[in-house]
């Protein structure tokens, strides 16, 4: 496989019949003659192996470029931190990532679950970093903004009924 587009996928080609020595001759451009090729991109590669007598086989094997693509949700992505004690829930939806770090914007320890939750303490803006890599040379990133805010639920009457039965007689502080 060839990995985050860097042209470094390998092919080898073992024999099992025939006669040694054994030739090949790769589709590649340049031309390879060994039972190996690397450092290659993605694509269809076709060897002919021919023996000592003549005898030929055409092989051919596909390589898979594999990436990587970071990408996430939040629930919620606006928190109260009295109805819902700060608490959001990450949920991965990146593609070939095999690690996970979150940082989560708030100063506090990253996280290498991939789909984490988090209890945000103060109010305020943050931005959300997760980076998700396949090896330490190939990764990507993706952001998000969650906002923290406190608000309570006051209820005010807008109406009241002097009808002198004991209940919403009058309307002030």
């Amino acid at each position: 496989r060839e990995t985050c587009s860097r042209s470094n996928g390998t092919v080898w080609i073992s024999v099992s019949d025939g006669t040694l020595p054994y030739s090949y001759i790769w589709n590649t451009n340049p031309a390879n003659n060994s039972d190996t090729i690397k450092s290659i991109p993605a694509g269809q590669y076709t060897v002919t192996i021919t023996d000592r007598y003549s005898c030929s086989v055409i092989a051919s094997k596909t390589i898979d470029n594999l990436n990587i693509k970071a990408d996430f949700t939040a629930i919620p992505k606006v928190v109260n931190l009295v109805e819902d004690n700060g608490k959001v829930t990450f949920s991965d939806k990146s593609v070939g990532a095999k690690y996970w770090s979150w940082d989560f914007g708030d100063g506090s320890t990253k996280s290498t679950l991939s789909n984490p939750g988090h209890y945000y303490k103060n109010t305020g803006e943050y931005t959300v970093t997760l980076e998700v890599s396949i090896y330490s040379t190939c990764r990507d990133t993706s952001t998000s903004r969650i906002i923290v805010k406190t608000w309570f639920l006051l209820y005010i009457p807008n109406a009241f009924t002097p009808d002198n039965n004991g209940i919403n007689e009058s309307f002030g502080p």
